[in-house]
């Protein structure tokens, strides 16, 4: 029996807040609606087995080129939502250079649990740094913390993370699968901007059994095969 589908507005990362800009949005992917904007909207994770949801959005108050973006509209729309756990993927850099140099820190005076898990945009975080934002993840989501993991652009780090939680809940969700329901939901660009240290292959899984030590074994094979992959910089 399929799950209901609701509809929200979705905005594109580079399109500014404006009525003209929005449009209504609804992806179903195996019976679940998938719902993936600007702010944070709820990626049901019942397809692995879990009774949580998953938010998932681009760079709260960023203004950058033709992005205008509202600081505090934008974490208030967090607030409205309920939101409990915020994780952060983009560097100290990237908040300055995107004008949200204070965000962390607004963050925090919100009232949120911020994770902040820096790695490179268009790079993928060292498999150690993987296994505790995934340990990370699974904890504020067994805890029934609503939860929204961000980036820049919404795509590559944050699809990769989401990706890489589908694997870790589920023993038949394959690497392939994972990156076809994030991929369908943000388009193309979602997760191709993770090349660096796949191409290099950097990410080599520690000398333990798969699963072992907490080894997200999953998420390792997920791993394994993204750097015999080709991806595109964007």
């Amino acid at each position: 029996m399929s799950a209901p589908v609701t509809e929200y507005f979705c905005l594109h990362p580079v399109q500014q807040d404006t009525a003209e800009n929005r449009r209504p949005s609804v992806y179903t992917v195996n019976c679940v609606h998938v719902c993936l904007i600007l702010l944070a909207v709820r990626l049901p994770l019942s397809m692995v087995e879990c009774s949580q949801s998953l938010g998932i959005c681009a760079l709260p108050g960023c203004k950058y080129k033709d992005i205008r973006r509202s600081l505090d509209r934008d974490v208030e729309e967090l607030q409205n939502q309920g939101v409990h756990e915020v994780f952060v993927f983009c560097t100290r850099g990237e908040l300055h250079k995107y004008r949200v140099p204070s965000l962390l820190e607004v963050y925090g005076q919100r009232g949120f649990t911020v994770h902040h898990w820096p790695f490179a945009d268009g790079d993928a975080p060292e498999l150690e740094q993987c296994c505790h934002i995934l340990e990370e993840l699974q904890v504020s989501l067994q805890s029934n913390r609503r939860t929204v993991i961000h980036c820049y652009g919404g795509l590559g780090r944050s699809g990769l993370i989401a990706a890489c939680l589908l694997l870790q809940l589920s023993l038949t969700m394959t690497a392939n699968k994972a990156i076809e329901i994030l991929r369908e939901q943000r388009g193309g660009g979602a997760i191709q901007t993770v090349k660096g240290a796949l191409e290099s292959h950097r990410w080599r899984p520690p000398s333990v059994p798969a699963g072992g030590a907490g080894v997200p074994s999953m998420a390792v094979s997920m791993l394994e095969m993204l750097s015999q992959s080709n991806f595109q910089s964007t």
